[in-house]
């Protein structure tokens, strides 16, 4: 064992302790060491993918901006829609990267601080202004007059419009997208499903990890970093809340988040009744 562990500490993260005898303090010391060194090097794994993720997405931007800078310092383009065109792009990737920057940093304020000041926030008056998001797709809201979660009203906000908006991205233009509030037991469950392609069954685990793609190459959606379900799950850690995702290839996908439930009804913006809404200026009430 000290040999192994010696090897361990010089870098052979391929090193294992060898097994014992069923029973002995050898074999459980063996395997709890095993275990950890199996959870070290999953750790380091993730990191050395999470910083070659970030770089990658980081350096196509600066790629662009270095190019236009080139191109500027070339006497080019000297025409004023160019240079337009030129500013336009350039400030579009600035913007990328400080997006991608802020959702770095506010993971790791997270994973580090977590949240403070729960209260009690109403569901229903948060999930209501959602069809705002892209007014000309159809997204149905169903939900009860009022109903309450105990959490940080900003990252209730921040989660569902996350999960909102990573199906609109991907999902075609004219697929129904319902967004669903329900009282399971002690959590409040909202769910965004939509009729959709659907997700393949081997990409389901990893859906909310930092960066993922499930091809790596292929550009990544119009406004999109590969950190929004990441920081869905931050979110949801924190709040001792859950997650997940249930998909099958062409019947579409329901992506859910479960907060710990507060009082039962909280008065409010979110008296309006049961609604399904398709666009802000038609709304069916039962």
């Amino acid at each position: 064992m000290t040999e192994a562990a010696d090897a361990i500490a010089a870098g052979a993260t391929d090193r294992r302790v060898e097994a014992y005898r069923p029973g002995t303090e050898a074999a459980r010391l063996s395997q709890a060491l095993n275990t950890m060194i199996d959870a070290i090097q999953a750790t380091e794994d993730r990191m050395r993918r999470f910083v070659a993720d970030a770089s990658h997405e980081l350096r196509t931007p600066l790629t662009t901006l270095r190019g236009y800078s080139a191109l500027y310092s070339s006497d080019g383009p000297v025409d004023t829609d160019g240079v337009q065109d030129a500013m336009r792009r350039i400030n579009d990737e600035a913007r990328r990267m400080a997006g991608i920057v802020e959702a770095l940093l506010d993971l790791n304020d997270l994973d580090e601080h977590g949240i403070a000041d729960r209260g009690i926030v109403d569901v229903a008056a948060v999930v209501d202004d959602l069809h705002v998001i892209q007014p000309e797709r159809c997204i149905r809201v169903e939900m009860p007059k009022s109903l309450c979660v105990i959490a940080v009203s900003d990252r209730v906000v921040q989660a569902v419009l996350s999960l909102a908006t990573n199906t609109l991205w991907h999902t075609p233009s004219d697929a129904t997208i319902t967004i669903r509030v329900i009282g399971i037991d002690n959590s409040v469950r909202i769910s965004v499903d939509d009729a959709g392609p659907g997700i393949a069954p081997e990409r389901l685990p990893h859906l909310f990890d930092r960066f993922y793609r499930a091809d790596s190459g292929r550009a990544r959606s119009p406004g999109g970093n590969g950190l929004g379900l990441a920081i869905v799950a931050a979110i949801m850690h924190a709040h001792n809340g859950t997650f997940g995702v249930d998909a099958q290839l062409g019947r579409g996908s329901s992506f859910w988040i479960e907060f710990p439930r507060g009082i039962p009804e909280c008065g409010g913006v979110g008296q309006r009744g049961r609604s399904t809404r398709t666009r802000p200026d038609a709304i069916a009430t039962s």
